[in-house]
């Protein structure tokens, strides 16, 4: 935004003063944009780094990913990038790369957006002398605490669009865009230096991208934002054309072909129904809104078009969205449930704000604080080392023992205090995780979601570590928030301090998207019987699958390089009895005689959030991992799973969740496997 300092303004004359009075008082009425990012362009010691940091979405969490362009026109050297908050608390981020002379680096700096920093410092140093090169200023997106929560679009396009009927459709009071404190819904960035890891994507709500510019991106980039929407994004894909030769080319550049977690054709977007959907698509001059007729095919006559990849979506928009029409819009998002498109609703929960389920996922076995055992203790040492220390030696005329005696007993109190915890708890790491594995065996692509709890006696010397394609969401309980922390990207995600404490609970919720060589090798031999070969490197507790004409089998345990033969489930009641146990084994719950009142104090972080209508209350047992458990559980005795060629299995070992720390002992710990063939 163009800025005129007001000095300048009043030094001017006649038409010039006029016209500059008029472009303040222009710029002062424009529509605030709230949304987060600046450019900048900095250049010592023969290099040249762009930051670009213009981005969208992360009022709930996600990696912000600071966007950096490295040319040396030097000597080959060592470079460490650094992030400070200055504004809010955060964690500490560094990235160590090396810059070839003469050769282009791209890569993005993400910061976790776990605390309510908002502002923070990015420090250049060459590593081998520690000498500053740069610095320079990066805005991040602030908490979300409205009310309502609008979906955020991130738009990458070289060419200018008009999203202003996407924010009337999604503005939540139904008033002028910028109006009601809320964040900007929108960002428009241009398609270069895009993240490489789908991390980078994970504050989005949405993506908008023409199809000849998603046709252009680099392999790495494209695969980054697929690998998005498989774990739940959604990707609108527009300018598609309406021929069927082009929907061809946009199936295999996302490759639909090759997956077997997908829907299988696409389908038009259901009509508005509600009062309040219509009520939305009939502002601007909408009124009398009626849901668009198609004639013939409506799958070929249909503007805009939907397809399930994994746990995400794919909007085919055969034209121009931008500014496309509030109706439309209004549509594409009330197809979608608010579950879907709204990130709190995905993973239910915010590493932004103390979660109100925390309880609900304790590791048992373990003693909470023995509050009345610590004050007796302490209120009997107070009474010894002050009125009984003192009238002991007053007494035999020797007050000066008082100087040994009360740092001695203080210290005695002091290691008696640190043995109880030890032999209370030990210095090993003892664990909880519950976890879903999604598998598509077409293209091996495996989405592992996990809530993991962790408790150690000591903290680790190097905290934890996780590979660089994990999202790792802190759960901090009513009573803590998250103040400080390092990370360092240089080889993995080091999650180096602030994160693990000893001697107290912690939780993450923890998602993966990676590679899956391993798989089931199933043939249907007739109805009578189903030969399972399993080559994963699990051993199997049970198993159901349900074969390509739709009849479902279990079976029993079945350990890792074995096969087994299953027999239809309509025999076998008890067999489905027992994989529905297993799967409702261990349930998240409050620990006996605690309520979870204290949730709905007023000293509580409570969010609902809606579109257009209502109010949602967050919750993880409502987000996307504990839905599909509950699915597969509830659909298990009809038999309809997650439809034809897929199976379910409950594992009795972990799937290779990790957990950022080695030899952890694990209790009562749940592990799920959906998978498709």
């Amino acid at each position: 935004m163009l800025n005129i300092p007001q000095h300048r303004v009043q030094n001017l004359h006649g038409p010039a003063k006029i016209l500059a009075w008029a472009l303040l008082f222009w710029i002062a009425s424009a529509p605030i944009c709230y949304a987060a990012g600046n450019q900048a362009v900095h250049a010592a010691d023969d290099l040249t780094i762009r930051f670009d940091s213009r981005w969208q979405g992360g009022g709930f969490g996600g990696y912000y990913p600071i966007r950096i362009e490295v040319r040396n026109a030097g000597s080959t050297r060592t470079v460490q990038f650094e992030f400070r908050p200055t504004s809010g608390d955060g964690p500490q981020v560094t990235r160590t790369v090396t810059a070839e002379q003469a050769v282009p680096l791209k890569f993005s700096l993400l910061i976790p957006l776990v605390g309510d920093v908002t502002r923070g410092q990015i420090t250049v140093r060459l590593q081998s002398n520690g000498q500053k090169l740069m610095e320079t200023s990066v805005f991040l997106p602030d908490r979300n605490n409205g009310t309502k929560l609008r979906p955020s679009l991130l738009i990458i396009s070289d060419d200018v669009v008009d999203p202003r009927n996407f924010q009337t459709a999604t503005e939540p009071t139904g008033t002028s865009y910028g109006s009601g404190g809320h964040m900007n819904a929108v960002q428009h960035i241009e398609p270069n230096g895009l993240p490489q890891s789908w991390l980078g994507y994970s504050t989005l709500d949405l993506v908008a991208i023409p199809f000849k510019t998603l046709q252009k991106l680099e392999a790495a980039e494209r695969d980054a934002m697929l690998a998005w929407v498989h774990t739940g994004g959604t990707l609108i894909v527009y300018d598609v054309g309406t021929s069927s030769g082009s929907m061809n080319e946009l199936e295999q550049l996302i490759r639909f072909d090759q997956h077997a977690m997908q829907e299988p054709t696409w389908r038009t977007l259901r009509p508005l129904t509600t009062p309040d959907q219509r009520d939305a698509a009939q502002v601007n001059g909408q009124a009398g809104f009626k849901p668009t007729q198609v004639h013939g095919d409506p799958v070929a006559d249909a503007m805009i078009l939907r397809r399930g990849l994994m746990q995400g979506w794919v909007f085919a928009w055969r034209g121009q969205p931008f500014p496309g029409s509030v109706q439309q819009w209004t549509q594409l998002l009330a197809d979608l449930a608010t579950e879907e498109w709204s990130w709190p609703g995905r993973y239910g929960t915010s590493p932004r704000f103390p979660n109100q389920e925390f309880l609900n996922f304790l590791i048992p076995g373990l003693q909470r604080v023995p509050v009345y055992a610590y004050l007796t203790f302490i209120t009997a040492f107070t009474i010894l080392i002050g009125p009984v220390n003192y009238v002991w030696f007053r007494r035999r005329r020797q007050l000066h023992f008082l100087l040994l005696t009360i740092p001695g007993l203080a210290l005695m109190s002091s290691l008696t205090l640190l043995a109880y915890s030890v032999l209370s708890h030990g210095f090993g790491i003892q664990s909880r995780i519950r976890s879903l594995t999604v598998l598509d065996q077409g293209t091996n692509t495996a989405i592992s979601t996990a809530r993991i709890a962790l408790h150690t006696g000591i903290t680790p010397f190097q905290g934890l570590e996780f590979t660089r394609d994990v999202a790792v969401y802190p759960l901090w309980p009513e009573s803590q928030r998250f103040q400080s922390g390092r990370m360092d990207w240089t080889n993995s995600q080091a999650c180096r301090s602030g994160w693990l404490q000893a001697r107290t609970q912690t939780q993450f919720v923890n998602i993966r998207h990676h590679r899956q060589r391993g798989h089931l090798k199933i043939e249907q031999d007739n109805d009578a019987s189903c030969t399972v070969a399993n080559g994963l490197s699990w051993n199997l507790e049970s198993l159901a699958v349900v074969a390509p004409d739709g009849l479902l089998y279990v079976g029993g345990a079945l350990k890792a390089g074995d096969t087994a033969v299953l027999l239809p489930a309509k025999n076998q009641s008890e067999a489905v009895a027992n994989l529905r146990s297993l799967l409702e084994r261990y349930p998240t719950q409050f620990p006996p005689n605690v309520s979870d009142r204290h949730t709905r104090s007023r000293h509580s972080y409570s969010y609902a959030y809606g579109y257009n209508s209502g109010a949602y209350q967050t919750s993880l047992t409502a987000g996307l991992m504990e839905r599909q458990l509950q699915q597969v559980s509830s659909e298990i005795l009809n038999g309809n799973l997650a439809g034809p060629r897929s199976y379910v299995a409950v594992c009795q070992q972990n799937p290779d969740v990790s957990p950022g720390i080695d030899g952890v002992d694990e209790k009562t710990s749940l592990h799920v496997v959906v998978g498709h063939y």
